[in-house]
């Protein structure tokens, strides 16, 4: 009905906020699937999904795996999971400057 009050999600800007960022963002997202059996959006909070130190290392572990050698320490400092994916990308960039 027209004008009737709806508890239907509204998602037309919440959902342009949660747009996948740079190329780190798909794997990062895989892996906090794996890590926290559901999915993510990148207005998510590592921690506030249930995040803690052992899913932390896990979650290092596996980014190493894709050769990404990202400190422990930018987890904790940036747990917003956008943000931490925007880290990732340019620790990714760093590290090919150094490479080449």
């Amino acid at each position: 009905m027209p004008g009737a009050p709806t508890d239907a999600p509204q998602l037309g800007l919440e959902a342009a906020k949660d747009e996948p960022l740079g190329p780190s963002w798909i794997e990062l997202s895989k892996i906090c699937r794996e890590i926290f059996g559901r999915d993510v959006s990148p207005s998510d909070d590592f921690f506030k999904l249930g995040g803690s130190s052992f899913s932390v290392a896990l979650l290092i572990t596996k980014l190493r795996l894709l050769n990404l050698d990202i400190p422990m320490i930018t987890v904790f400092e940036t747990s917003n999971l956008g943000e931490l994916s925007e880290q990732i990308d340019a620790i990714r960039l760093e590290q090919l400057h150094q490479r080449s």
